[in-house]
């Protein structure tokens, strides 16, 4: 793996763990036995860094998301197993994005919010509309709504002190949870069919 690979990989997994405050420059070159020196030369300072790695990350969700819409054969259990990957493989927490808001608003701004926007109109929204198209979901229904309900899932169940409230249930359990109310909420008596009908496949409910 190439060194800035390595870089973006180890403070990724940083950030899964602390707050973006607290990663230090020195933390991230002990702990990949380089230089500081060496750091620098792959990252002008820690702002570049999290860009590139909340840019890093994204490609590899916005693959993922595309894969699934290519092998998926309806497009309602398409638009569910999106949320679902988005949900396991979100780059950062919820407490994460905060702080992003309010130490580094630049990276919040000109990266996080692009890269969520360009998931929001150019996969998501595109595939909610098939959805209605397929009579999965209420002709009437409000995207901006929906998607605005799903974020708030996505981060709310993120949030440490919801997911302490919850013992039983690990981050990715609550958000199956909750995705399971929101998609039946929109859906028609059909989209409520294939829901049944996958359910167990899509784990969308917690056991």
């Amino acid at each position: 793996m190439e060194l800035r690979d390595r870089i973006i990989n180890e403070t990724i997994s940083l950030a899964s763990k602390k707050s973006c405050k607290d990663i230090t420059m020195d933390e991230i070159s002990q702990r990949l036995g380089i230089s500081k020196r060496t750091l620098y030369e792959q990252f002008s300072d820690k702002s570049s860094l999290f860009e590139n790695c909340l840019n890093y990350s994204f490609e590899f969700i916005k693959n993922d998301l595309n894969s699934i819409i290519e092998d998926a054969n309806n497009s309602l259990i398409s638009l569910i197993r999106i949320i679902q990957k988005a949900a396991i493989s979100f780059p950062v927490r919820c407490d994460l994005i905060h702080d992003f808001e309010k130490y580094y608003p630049q990276v919040y701004n000109n990266t996080f919010v692009k890269q969520v926007n360009y998931i929001k109109v150019e996969i998501l929204e595109k595939l909610v509309d098939r959805v209605v198209e397929n009579g999965y979901f209420f002709k009437d229904s409000d995207f901006n709504l929906f998607h605005n309900i799903i974020q708030l899932n996505l981060l709310y169940a993120t949030r440490s002190s919801y997911i302490e409230k919850n013992p039983k249930y690990t981050s990715e359990q609550l958000s199956n949870i909750h995705l399971l109310i929101i998609v039946r909420g929109f859906a028609t008596q059909e989209g409520i069919k294939i829901i049944d009908k996958y359910k167990d496949t899509l784990k969308i409910i917690s056991k």
